[in-house]
């Protein structure tokens, strides 16, 4: 019988870090002891943590970074709701600022019930495209515009990022908005699969 040397002091080294205490940095409430290392070193190795982090029904995967994104997630809320409640807090403050927007993205019932309203005139130049001219003026515009409300794209995202060539240097990179379908078939495919696909989009 053949020994893979490497892998059998791996697992020496894994199993006596694990008995010589908190200092290794092992969590030994992560291990399956009942399970051979040998065996199945996966359920000995991560057997403890599986069995007390069920994958929780609204997520498909679950694993360390998953608990760590939604404890941050948790964290955050709670000092956003905490901004949103301190009434004290000074007008111009961060704090008032933070709390101010959040309270605005919360308030469901003021969302609702403006409903479009706030993105009703873009539609409008939207309806009022008749021809290639009033589109290329339309995207033009959309393209050009910034503003603090309704958030509107224009056909390409243009964003600054470190050349890939040269990380020295920060380089404007432009992208297309994905204004158009997978491919070929699927403006011209009379296949059901095609008719349904365009209309998810």
């Amino acid at each position: 019988m053949r020994f893979n040397v490497p892998a059998l002091l791996l697992l020496a080294t894994a199993v006596l870090s694990a008995q010589s205490g908190p200092r290794s940095g092992i969590d030994r409430a992560n291990l399956d002891p009942r399970c051979k290392p040998c065996t199945d070193f996966w359920r000995y190795a991560n057997g403890g943590w599986l069995d007390r982090n069920p994958i929780p029904a609204r997520f498909s995967k679950w694993g360390t970074f998953d608990v760590l994104t939604e404890s941050n997630r948790e964290r955050l809320r709670a000092i956003l709701e905490a901004a949103a409640a301190n009434t004290s807090a000074k007008p111009d403050s961060n704090e008032r600022k933070i709390g101010d927007l959040y309270a605005s993205c919360m308030d469901t019932a003021a969302i609702d019930a403006r409903g479009i309203q706030p993105i009703q005139p873009d539609l409008d130049r939207i309806s009022a495209v008749h021809s290639l001219k009033d589109l290329v003026a339309v995207l033009t515009e959309f393209q050009r515009t910034v503003r603090a409300g309704p958030l509107v794209f224009g056909p390409f995202f243009i964003s600054a990022h470190p050349d890939e060539k040269n990380s020295k240097e920060t380089i404007a990179d432009i992208a297309d908005i994905a204004l158009s379908l997978p491919n070929r078939d699927y403006y011209s495919g009379e296949d059901v699969k095609f008719r349904e696909s365009v209309r998810s989009f």
